[in-house]
């Protein structure tokens, strides 16, 4: 797999929660390097912009996944009570046990997100925080 901001090819963008992951994984096993026409297929973290792409060489294409933003909200809800399992072990900041206390479910959090004043957003009861559930 090529790697590097520099090479001139293919770059794939790593959008969080949009299935970058696990491209990455299919790209390495199957060893992929190249697109069908020969051009560098370059994977990029989370990090890189589309302005470092193109930016750096007017040849360069990139590629990247997007994904419903709902869905995205949910998902990314959902790894951070794993702790990110089953692909990373990422303990809880104090803040997010404080988080999950208070809205235990991605739907909690949302109503609250969008609640007309700070009152509504405040007024939840915290609720025992328990370990993350297994994946």
């Amino acid at each position: 797999m090529a790697r590097g901001e520099h090479a001139i090819g293919v770059h794939f963008l790593h959008i969080g929660k949009t299935g970058g992951t696990s491209l990455k994984k299919l790209v390495k096993q199957n060893d992929i390097a190249r697109t069908g026409d020969g051009r560098p297929l370059v994977m990029h973290s989370h990090s890189t912009s589309l302005y470092d792409v193109l930016g750096r060489h007017r040849r360069n294409q990139a590629a990247f996944f997007l994904r419903d933003p709902l869905a995205s909200f949910v998902s990314g809800f959902n790894s951070r009570l794993r702790e990110g399992a089953p692909i990373a072990n990422i303990p809880w900041k104090p803040e997010e046990r404080i988080a999950f206390e208070h809205f235990p479910t991605p739907n909690d959090l949302a109503e609250a997100l969008s609640a007309p004043n700070h009152v509504q957003q405040s007024h939840r009861r915290p609720r025992p925080c328990r370990t993350p559930p297994a994946p």
